[in-house]
């Protein structure tokens, strides 16, 4: 019984047959005699704070609760004097109650109270804990921030967390907690911000989490958590930041789209399985929308380009299939990086796309894209990566490709383009050779007109070029049936 409502004397009288193993670092009580312990010396001369004797300006019940949680979290007992001492600063200050204590690094870290002497704000975060959170949380119901991040914290979350009404931002994340999401966290009503990640839940998200209506940002990336986002999500009408990647999330992301003041969307690396909504017009404030590698599949919907804010559109790694929206062209004022590379994606690439001014990144890679290379592309002014690579494009590398004017990177190997590699002396030195690959086409040679290009490729090493001549083409038989198709398309 490690109730909050139980005197911190009990709990001291039973640290005489109590162990804290500090030195294997387990970070919780273990039941045995101190007396028949090899660890004696560490164990007897723990330091006994009586919280109903002491003169302090915070409740005793607090006073209890807060011990009875630095313990439990695997705290230096040695410093729980300096974690509940009470130094009176400005009586104006907000912090008027200030329990700060020092780590071996000299970081400020510690125990805040409000005017009205309650414990507001416990920050314990990056202090080497190994142990929980145990259930005496329960009895700080003025806290407004709790803060344990970069810690080794075990076990779960207990459900008295849910007594915390008055909790604003809640970080727990990069420890080692597990278990079950307690429902309990949608008793927080007055949350604003909640760090779960980089955590071991292996969980589904608690449709409670719904009730949140103050929540801002939502994040429990790298856990394991499974199953559907739950429809009540959707009613976290305050939400700006959704972080839920690379966990086994299955379904769809139909929900958040009824979420309008949403700003960020990370999903990578879970097991969406369904279709893009066709509400994700919705999303008008959306900024970045991330969902690489999981297994949606059908068609890129065209009410997507009605997103008007978005910045960062990312679906690698899907199972995407029919051709791409020449109304993406309509995100001009506002898209910054597309990725749609790693899908089935089928027919031309659209000329709309150059449209596309403010575009950084242009990923269409590994699809089955066919059809030539728009020389309009050459025209979007910010490109600096274009990655065509992995399609089944034809015809020539575009001569236009000379004039952009920040291009850094451009893949275009593993196509059946044909004809000489055109004269791109003016974007060579911009590129470099690293990025730089036109091999495994059905290239022809260099143009014999650039004497300046020839000579500045044979003192560089390229993918496809070697010397003054071309190398790691395709086999004849492998391009004849693609340019026979491709002339007899023109």
């Amino acid at each position: 019984d490690r109730s909050p409502s139980r005197g911190l004397g009990d709990v001291y009288k039973r640290q005489v047959d109590t162990v804290k193993s500090k030195s294997l670092g387990l970070g919780f009580m273990m039941n045995k005699p101190c007396l028949l312990l090899i660890f004696i010396l560490f164990t007897c001369d723990l330091w006994a704070f009586d919280c109903s004797s002491s003169q302090l300006d915070v409740s005793v019940k607090e006073c209890e609760s807060v011990v009875s949680l630095y313990i439990g979290l695997g705290g230096d007992n040695s410093l729980i004097p300096e974690v509940i001492k009470s130094q009176f600063l400005d009586p104006n200050d907000v912090t008027v109650c200030d329990a700060n204590f020092k780590t071996k690094d000299e970081d400020l870290i510690g125990v805040f109270c409000s005017q009205g002497n309650s414990i507001t704000s416990i920050d314990f975060e990056g202090m080497n804990l190994t142990g929980f959170l145990s259930a005496d949380v329960g009895g700080l119901n003025e806290l407004i921030v709790l803060s344990l991040s970069f810690n080794q914290l075990k076990m779960s979350i207990p459900t008295e967390i849910g007594q915390l009404s008055n909790l604003v931002t809640l970080t727990l994340d990069h420890n080692q907690l597990s278990g079950q999401l307690p429902a309990e966290l949608g008793s927080l009503t007055s949350l604003r911000y909640l760090y779960l990640h980089n955590n071991q839940f292996k969980s589904f998200l608690p449709p409670d989490l719904g009730a949140l209506n103050d929540l801002i940002i939502l994040r429990i990336s790298e856990n394991q958590l499974y199953g559907q986002l739950p429809d009540e999500l959707g009613k976290l009408s305050s939400l700006r930041e959704l972080y839920l990647d690379s966990n086994d999330i299955s379904g769809s992301i139909a929900t958040l789209t009824e979420i309008n003041s949403l700003r960020k969307i990370l999903m990578q690396f879970n097991q969406l399985d369904s279709i893009l909504p066709t509400t994700l017009n919705q999303l008008t404030n959306l900024s970045l929308l991330n969902l690489n590698n999981n297994s949606i599949h059908g068609h890129i919907p065209i009410e997507m380009t009605a997103m008007s804010s978005l910045n960062y559109l990312r679906l690698r790694n899907n199972n995407l299939t029919g051709s791409i929206p020449a109304e993406i062209g309509l995100l001009e004022q506002t898209l910054l990086s597309l990725d749609l590379g790693g899908n089935l994606l089928t027919g031309p690439i659209p000329a709309e796309l150059s449209q596309l001014n403010l575009v950084n990144y242009l990923n269409l890679d590994n699809n089955l894209l066919s059809g030539s290379i728009p020389a309009e592309l050459a025209n979007i002014n910010w490109l600096f990566t274009l990655n065509l690579a992995g399609n089944v494009l034809s015809g020539e590398i575009p001569i236009a490709f000379n004039d952009f004017e920040r291009l850094t990177s451009l893949f275009i190997n593993d196509n059946y383009l044909s004809g000489p590699v055109p004269d791109l002396t003016n974007i060579l030195p911009i590129i470099g050779t690293e990025f730089l690959e036109i091999q495994n086409n059905c290239l022809l040679g260099l143009p014999d007109t650039s004497q300046q290009m020839i000579d500045w490729l044979s003192q560089r090493t390229i993918p496809g070029i070697a010397g003054t001549g071309i190398m790691n083409q395709r086999a004849p038989n492998l391009c004849d049936n693609v340019i026979f198709q491709d002339s007899f398309d023109n």
